[in-house]
């Protein structure tokens, strides 16, 4: 049964990308110093919390129903293929989203790899993940990662007491992927948090990132 709505795909473009998760290295940090210098792309709650973002995107779909109506910036979700279905794998996959939310849908996959189809989001089974390929899709020249601390057991800036509470030592290899396809494509890659795990591209501060940004 096909899906009851269009499939999307990401047309727009942009120069410069800032994509914003939530890890503790952005605990106290001044969002507003993210003002003017590209596109802010924030993920899940961060969405919530930064008014001038200009992208909100989850690949998780109980927010499109309980977090999406309050999320800042054109929303977008990656969903599975048998989203909206009756015999969709989850229940809540079953469940439309918040309306007028005007969520663009794009098909969600797992795979270690960006992938280069604009309708298709592969997530690496983290939303942040998921947000780095969206911001492939705008073909940038620079992208600013901020708060992609991915160390065990972080905690979210947003969310004082909520932990991430997972192995990301074994999600690191998608991630040196996508740095190899940035790469290829003269892209540009800084990563706002010192102590992160993402090695594969230089690491700075969020200030270090805004300097780089000005």
């Amino acid at each position: 049964m096909p899906p009851a709505f269009e499939w999307g795909r990401i047309t727009a473009r942009a120069e410069t990308v800032v994509v914003v998760a939530g890890g503790p290295s952005l605990d106290g940090f001044d969002f507003n110093a993210l003002a003017g210098l590209g596109v802010v792309l924030a993920v899940n709650e961060a969405a919530a919390r930064i008014p001038f973002a200009d992208y909100a995107f989850t690949i998780d779909s109980g927010n499109l129903r309980t977090r999406m109506p309050f999320y800042h910036g054109a929303k977008v979700a990656a969903v599975p293929d048998d989203y909206l279905t009756p015999t969709a794998r989850k229940k809540g996959w079953r469940l439309p989203p918040c309306k007028p939310c005007d969520i663009t849908l794009l098909r969600r996959n797992m795979a270690d790899h960006l992938s280069d189809d604009a309708g298709v989001i592969h997530h690496a089974s983290n939303s942040g993940y998921g947000a780095l390929n969206l911001a492939y899709h705008l073909c940038p020249t620079r992208v600013a990662l901020l708060g992609f601390d991915h160390r065990d057991l972080d905690q979210y800036w947003h969310g004082p007491g909520r932990v991430a509470a997972r192995p990301w030592e074994f999600e690191l290899d998608p991630y040196r992927n996508a740095a190899a396809q940035f790469a290829l494509r003269g892209a540009d890659v800084l990563n706002g948090s010192p102590h992160s795990r993402l090695d594969m591209w230089r690491r700075t501060t969020p200030g270090g990132v805004i300097e780089w940004l000005s």
